[in-house]
């Protein structure tokens, strides 16, 4: 999942079952385990109503997240790519099949963000400021230009040049 904070200071959301286990929320952009993050998503719950925390999703079908299906038709019991805490349904009445599931860079459009800045994800790449979550971004994405602008981001921000 990928979030963003708008807080200067490190955020630490404790996780409501797995025991002495907190996740750590940088200032800027980063991204976070799925399955820590829907167990700590409740109690961070606060910081998502008041905008310090911003999650990104996209929109998927239904069927799309279904691993295995369940015997009861509602879908309750259905086994799901994602933890069912992450899972949101779309606020679109048209698209009932749809549902919004946490967001990776890859999933992320070039479209969006402000004119002439190369779109929401360079806008990601820019105001991301921790180097292992930027290693990981390098390492797994395959578009050229994105690859690109994280590169130079990783290199400002290991020599210093870049600061959050």
């Amino acid at each position: 999942m990928i979030i963003t904070s708008k807080d200067t200071g490190c955020i630490l959301v404790p996780c409501a079952t797995i025991p002495n286990t907190y996740v750590t929320i940088v200032p800027g952009t980063s991204e976070i385990d799925d399955v820590q993050w829907a167990d700590a998503r409740a109690t961070a719950q606060h910081y998502l109503d008041d905008e310090t925390l911003h999650e990104e999703f996209y929109k998927v079908d239904y069927k799309d997240l279904v691993t295995k299906k369940g015997a009861n038709p509602d879908g309750s019991d259905d086994t799901l790519m994602y933890p069912r805490e992450l899972i949101l349904e779309s606020e679109n009445e048209k698209e009932k099949d749809k549902r919004l599931v946490p967001a990776k860079l890859c999933n992320i459009d070039r479209k969006g963000g402000k004119a002439g800045a190369g779109g929401k994800v360079i806008a990601l790449v820019k105001n991301t400021f921790h180097p292992g979550t930027l290693q990981n971004w390098y390492d797994t994405e395959e578009r050229q230009d994105v690859r690109l602008e994280i590169f130079k981001q990783k290199e400002g921000v290991e020599t210093g040049t870049i600061k959050g």
